[in-house]
């Protein structure tokens, strides 16, 4: 039995929170987009994000009064605005990330060009910074038809696409949801980038919130006596989601493999091959999971190791539609050569037994580029440049 006695409090402060900035960056030479992380080391403490349902569910008060000036009663008024959907960001200004190489006119920071949608370099290549929204705009002021709704908007598009409906729930206590329709503007004008903030409490307690669609309305540097900033007004339309882990890490939830209607699920590696299955000739050791995708078709399909074969998973398991496929492994043949990198494949469509398609993580007018797996860099601050991405340990 409880006590009423018992004070323990388990808490924390902004010193146990990383503040990750995520885009989707576009290689000019390769065509493939893949997503991009900074830790931002040097920030104010974050405050205002917005945990309401984005689309308040109370409206607001209007007090009636009486013919003499008495209050007598209160009615309800027009809903208010999004509450928490503009947040102030202040950094100090990064001096770690700057390209000196960057083409006159674009800002040298990598931060800069992730908020203003711009582009940074990595190794050799340009990478364009293009948006979670799945707009890239080239050439106008506006996007055009040819310019939105490119297949990598899958990463986030469960997130992005739906709003919390009030307080309506189902008979096992999971929200209901609507469509997201306030993103219809800003598809056409801006390219998102996502922002989560990640608290670990102890070695099994952890907690992530995430913004998945965000933009920046204004950017400004101030000359400080401490330390020059670099200040950003953020746009959030969306819900805020919080979840157990953060996307960098592992699962948002640990869903198992049987599991009906998974919105992410956790694999130890994804393999692209243009042959699916036959490229995968060694096993792993018994119990892997591996998700295969099929260059030739977009399949995806999950196995199993036994330690001398893989076995496809035929069960009742079932994958959400926009489900995203998480793994801190990537090959394209053998398990021997597999890179240690975190990746993703985000399924556009689903079928039975944990199967499906994935969404192409490319862009090519010719539709010769076929890459359907999301890798992970990171800008790495010891030797200033962008590297490939895998957690240092895994729990």
């Amino acid at each position: 039995m409880a006590s009423i006695d018992n004070k323990k409090l388990k808490t924390s402060n902004s010193l146990d929170s990383q503040l990750f900035m995520y885009a989707l960056g576009r290689n000019l030479t390769t065509k493939e987009v893949h997503m991009y992380i900074l830790n931002i080391v040097g920030k104010d403490a974050i405050k205002g994000i917005g945990m309401m349902n984005y689309i308040p569910y109370v409206t607001q008060n209007t007090y009636v009064k009486t013919s003499d000036g008495v209050i007598s009663g209160l009615v309800s008024a027009e809903s208010s605005d999004p509450a928490g959907a503009e947040l102030s960001l202040s950094l100090m200004n990064d001096l770690n990330s700057f390209q000196r190489e960057n083409a006159y006119g674009n800002p040298l920071g990598i931060i800069e060009n992730i908020l203003l949608g711009k582009i940074f370099t990595h190794g050799a290549s340009k990478i364009q910074i293009v948006g979670f929204n799945g707009t890239n705009m080239m050439g106008t002021a506006k996007a055009n038809k040819c310019e939105i709704g490119y297949e990598y908007k899958n990463l986030f598009f469960w997130e992005n696409n739906k709003l919390i409906d009030g307080m309506a729930m189902d008979e096992n206590g999971n929200p209901k949801f609507k469509t997201n329709t306030f993103i219809n503007k800003p598809n056409k004008e801006v390219k998102t980038f996502a922002l989560e903030l990640y608290t670990l409490y102890d070695d099994s307690t952890s907690e992530t919130v995430l913004l998945p669609y965000c933009y920046a309305s204004e950017v400004t540097k101030d000359e400080d006596g401490t330390v020059n900033k670099l200040n950003a007004t953020i746009q959030k339309i969306g819900e805020t989601w919080v979840a157990n882990e953060s996307i960098i890490y592992g699962a948002k939830k640990d869903f198992a493999i049987d599991d009906l209607n998974k919105h992410s699920f956790e694999v130890d590696y994804i393999a692209q091959t243009a042959n699916g299955i036959t490229s995968v000739t060694d096993f792993g050791v018994s119990g892997d999971t591996l998700a295969v995708v099929n260059k030739t078709d977009a399949s995806v399909k999950i196995y199993t190791s036994t330690g001398s074969a893989w076995t496809l998973y035929v069960g009742v398991g079932t994958f959400d539609t926009y489900a995203k496929i998480t793994a801190n492994k990537f090959t394209t043949s053998t398990i021997a050569l597999a890179s240690d990198q975190r990746c993703a494949i985000a399924l556009k469509t689903v079928g039975t037994a944990n199967t499906g398609t994935a969404s192409l993580f490319a862009e090519d007018s010719a539709g010769a580029t076929k890459n359907y797996v999301c890798k992970f860099f990171i800008f790495d601050r010891e030797s200033e440049t962008v590297l490939a991405y895998a957690p240092t340990s895994v729990c």
